[in-house]
Parts: structure tokens; C-alpha cells; sequence
């Protein structure tokens, strides 16, 4: 790496040194009675909680590796063959935070695992990887993918998307993969 590329990356990530605090929310549903919860969480209660706090971040996650997302995704149930809100929310859970934190001045980040869901073999067979209850292999190529085309469809706050907009034109998605990811990038 250059001393520029160095320089502009360290810009782009003092913010979170110089805020010094946040917070991170494990939010995991992984069977229809935990799933149903999604509806039910309290945005405005999370931020102001945040704000009284004094954080000035809130790390979230989209989903884990169980196969339940917190957010809906037209293109993960089209290539996994799930209807709309049977295994990604139909509310959109991260853009209901970012508009609640936001309006606090508190940044949302989103996490998501680089691997596909080991306990959802439907899931690994759509995606052309191995079945069964286990860890795949870290792939980051598939998880930049499956990021970037199933949760980044519509235009997204820069902010949520954690890239300022000198560097949002950066390319999130490869073409290498599994089958799926091939065939999607056709």
C-alpha cells in the first residue's frame, strides 16, 4: 500500500477513534418465534438509549449464520427459493435504526459473517456450497457478494453503507464464487 492510499484510509477511519464510544447489538433470530421479534424491536427506545449513553456508534447485526436476516432481500429469496418474510424480514430493520440513530447524530454499522448459513442446507444447496450443519469455508468474495447484491439493492445512505462519498464508487462485489454468485453476475 502507498503512502496516499495509507493516508486517505487513516482519514476515512479516524471518526471511530475519535469517538470513542459505541455499542454492539448480537440481534440473532434463528427459528420463526425469535424471527417474529423483528417486528417488534423498538428502534426509538435503541437510540435513545444510545444517545443517553453518550454513543456515537451502533454496530448491528443483519444476520448470522442460522439463515434469519434482519432485513428483507428480494434477491436472497429469489435465488433461495423462500418467500418474502420467511427468512429475510419483511421490515427493514437496519434502515428503521439508521433513520432513528441518525436523527441522534450516532453512525450504524451493519455486520454480517463471510460465511453462508450453516444450518440452512436449502440455503447452501441455492448457493452451490457444500450442505450440512457446519462452518463453510471463509470465502470473501462470496460474502462481499452476497452483501452487495442481496442487501445494497436500493440506494443506500452513505452512512449505512459505512463509505464516504468519495469512496462509494469502490467495487464491493467479485466474480468469482459459487454457482449462484456466477450466474447472478451474468
Amino acid at each position: 500500500m502507498n503512502n496516499a492510499s495509507s493516508a486517505e484510509q487513516s482519514s476515512q477511519t479516524d471518526w471511530l477513534r475519535d469517538v470513542r464510544l459505541g455499542a454492539f447489538m448480537h440481534f440473532l433470530p434463528g427459528n420463526p418465534d425469535q424471527f417474529a421479534k423483528v417486528n417488534d424491536f423498538d428502534v426509538e427506545a435503541v437510540a435513545k438509549q444510545l444517545a443517553g449513553m453518550g454513543a456515537k456508534y451502533f454496530m448491528f447485526t443483519l444476520g448470522q449464520n442460522s439463515g434469519w436476516f434482519n432485513a428483507p432481500s428480494s434477491t436472497y429469496d429469489r435465488i433461495t427459493g423462500y418467500q418474502p418474510g420467511e427468512r429475510c424480514a419483511a421490515r427493514d430493520l437496519p434502515l428503521d435504526l439508521y433513520r432513528a440513530l441518525h436523527a441522534k447524530g450516532i453512525r450504524l454499522m451493519l455486520y454480517l459473517p463471510c460465511q453462508t448459513p450453516h444450518l440452512d442446507s436449502r440455503a447452501q444447496k441455492a448457493f452451490g456450497l457444500p450442505q450440512g450443519p457446519r462452518d463453510q469455508p471463509l470465502d470473501l468474495a462470496f460474502a462481499n457478494w452476497i452483501w452487495g447484491l442481496t442487501w445494497i439493492p436500493r440506494p443506500a445512505p452513505s452512512a449505512l453503507l459505512g463509505r464516504n462519498k468519495q469512496s462509494s464508487s469502490t467495487p464491493l462485489l467479485s466474480r468469482k464464487g459459487s454457482r449462484a454468485m456466477r450466474a447472478t453476475n451474468k
